[in-house]
């Protein structure tokens, strides 16, 4: 209704009648008689508004009402619960309870990994000042601090959404954290919290790395598949501590706090406490460890050489004492954020550090591999005990010479012989057949590598494992589109050509026959022991190799004794312990020097431990890699025999 000003009529004084007012008319409004209520013609005042006007007015306003009413009803009804969950975290918050990661120790309860506390400053960006100068204010006040303004900006926004603290920096000095303690004990957006940080004891044995693994930060697509974790917690990345992440984890707690306005703690409304995780007890002998790998790391460095594997296992269960693979890394690099620098290092050396050898390097067995087809050529019946093939430098088939590696040869050869002195023209022999003679033939060959595992991955409790490959005439020609030839028969047969292995394979291989047929899965850990003290065993998968006959097995082993009493291990005949072993040159390339390999196991009579030891373009194995063994095994005869008899 628009304003008007009323003014009073004009009254003609001809038309006074008895002291009473005619009202006139004029436009838009008109004034009648106020005394006579009779009257049709009685005073009022209004404004003539159309019907249609008013029943637009009408419906105008009750689409603004059931607006209204529409609106009400989503809020409260549809969206209640987000806005009154809303409501209750401007009053209330949830803390997270971390729980306290578990040990994990050796064999002889020495601690290989454990929990050191640290101080770290952050900030809770949902409570953090949401506008300037407050905003501006405090950002300047960390950055006093030394923390980039930057940096503190970007963590705020990036988890604006998250009610966890989020570390702004970390490893404080005692002095400094409580200092900064001081400083924010009434700003509730910025807190020093205490933690703790993995610590490895890789200063007695650097190579327990590539086992032990280290934890990390999560990235972002670890988050994403990790819900029940935080942007702050840590994950298993590498070794055992990936592999039994859930374990060593333990279950996080949480606390629900009633805060006042400013975001102090004023009352626990509930608290769920965490479950710690549980100590790992691995098979590892640490003592065993370091000096294998100081033995290792001698010899390469005398050979100029940079990379070997070193692994001893007990033959009887698949428990891992020691696994060296070098070169390595310090995990504590990595216990949080490894530094730029020190991740480039690693990464771009071209000795691959980070790259565990052990288990995932696949490398041609070379002669290592005789003893499981002589196994096979027994079994199937190619040969007995007893058979003899004579020696004479090699074969010639038609323009094609296949050599044994001693000129001349070596004479009337029988299995014990041919294992002992690795004689190449025994295994063509029994691997490919010549002339009268049949052999296994390429099929029956891989069959039995299989039995003992090989091209197969161990099971190992730790990631990344290779599985090897064992070739076969149809993978050649389905992949390459080639014929099979007596050539690739041959080279088979002594571990050449197509053959990989991984060292870790090698020692599964020699730790069945060492103990007559049975495959026990390599493994690190042994057990899980809870805060009381109560050690649960971890079962070990094994199964014996069928058609194995035990006869056949031990001709095998005592033809690997041989080769320590007089053939090209000879140099561990001088242990104070019996042992057997096998030698073995691999050449991976027709230019490069030969990997080095040695595989073997004591005491002969009763097998406590195997080992293998692998050096990357070290020579002859009987050179390099026994000599290795050797040294090894001195030291335990010394140091553990004792405690075993």
């Amino acid at each position: 209704m628009s304003n008007f000003f009323f003014e009073p009529p004009h009254l003609d004084p001809l038309k006074q009648q008895g002291g009473r007012e005619i009202g006139t008319k004029r436009k838009g409004y008109e004034i009648q008689d106020f005394d006579d209520p009779g009257n049709e013609n009685t005073a009022y005042l209004g404004i003539s508004i159309k019907p249609r006007a008013m029943r637009l007015f009408f419906i105008l306003l009750t689409l603004v009402f059931l607006l209204f009413i529409g609106r009400a009803l989503f809020l409260q009804i549809l969206n209640g619960s987000s806005y009154l969950e809303l409501a209750e975290g401007n009053r209330t918050k949830l803390e997270i309870l971390p729980a306290t990661r578990g040990k994990i120790l050796d064999q002889n309860g020495k601690i290989l990994t454990s929990n050191l506390p640290y101080f770290a400053l952050a900030i809770r960006p949902a409570i953090f000042p949401k506008k300037d100068p407050e905003r501006a204010d405090l950002i300047e006040t960390i950055a006093q601090d030394g923390i980039s303004r930057i940096e503190i900006t970007e963590k705020i926004e990036k988890y604006k959404n998250q009610g966890q603290w989020i570390y702004l920096s970390e490893n404080l000095e005692h002095d400094q954290a409580m200092r900064l303690m001081i400083k924010y004990q009434n700003t509730p957006a910025v807190m020093v919290v205490t933690n703790s940080i993995r610590k490895y004891t890789t200063e007695i044995s650097k190579s327990l790395s590539q086992t032990l693994g280290y934890v990390g930060t999560l990235s972002e697509k670890e988050l994403s598949e990790n819900p029940d974790y935080g942007s702050q917690d840590v994950i298993g990345k590498a070794g055992v501590e990936l592999f039994y992440e859930k374990e060593l984890r333990g279950i996080p707690g949480g606390k629900h706090v009633e805060v006042d306005a400013l975001g102090n703690e004023i009352n626990v409304i509930a608290q769920k406490e965490p479950v710690d995780g549980r100590d790992l007890i691995t098979g590892i002998d640490l003592e065993l460890q370091e000096k294998a790998e100081e033995v290792l790391s001698k010899n390469l460095e005398a050979a100029q050489k940079k990379q070997g594997v070193v692994i001893a296992l007990d033959p009887n269960n698949g428990e891992i004492r020691a696994l060296v693979s070098l070169p390595s890394f310090d995990s504590n690099d990595f216990a949080k954020v490894i530094l730029p620098e020190i991740y480039k290092s690693l990464s771009e050396d071209e000795n691959r550090p980070l790259f565990n050898r052990a288990i995932s390097g696949n490398f041609q067995s070379g002669s290592t591999i005789k003893p499981v087809f002589a196994v096979a050529a027994l079994t199937e019946g190619i040969i007995t005990p007893s058979t003899t093939i004579l020696s004479t430098g090699g074969i010639q088939v038609s323009r094609w010479f296949f050599p044994d590696w001693r000129a001349g040869g070596h004479g009337p050869t029988d299995v014990y012989h041919a294992v002992a002195d690795s004689v190449n023209t025994f295994f063509y022999y029994i691997g490919g057949g010549y002339g009268n003679f049949k052999g296994l033939g390429p099929e029956k060959l891989a069959a039995w590598a299989r039995r003992f595992g090989l091209s197969y991955k161990t099971g190992i409790d730790l990631p990344y494992e290779a599985a090897g490959f064992i070739p076969t005439p149809d993978w050649k020609e389905r992949e390459r589109g080639e014929q099979w030839y007596i050539g690739d028969t041959y080279n088979f047969s002594i571990g050449q050509g197509d053959v990989l292995v991984t060292p870790l394979q090698m020692a599964h291989v020699i730790a069945t026959i060492a103990n007559g047929g049975t495959r026990y899965q390599p493994h690190i850990a042994t057990g899980f022991q809870d805060n009381d003290g109560q050690v649960e065993k971890i079962p070990v998968p094994s199964s014996e190799i069928k058609t194995l006959k035990k006869e056949d097995i031990k001709t095998v082993q005592e033809a690997m004794r041989r080769a320590v009493t007089e053939g090209s291990a000879r140099q561990l005949s001088l242990l104070p312990i019996s042992a057997a072993g096998k030698t073995g040159t691999a050449q991976w390339s027709s230019t490069g020097t030969t990997h080095a390999w040695f595989i073997g196991y004591a005491p002969f009579e009763n097998p406590q431990i195997v080992i293998v030891v692998l050096g990357e373009k070290c020579g002859e194995g009987s050179v390099f890699a026994a000599p290795v063994a050797y040294e090894i095994l001195s030291w335990w005869a010394e140091n553990r025999m004792a405690s075993r008899e």
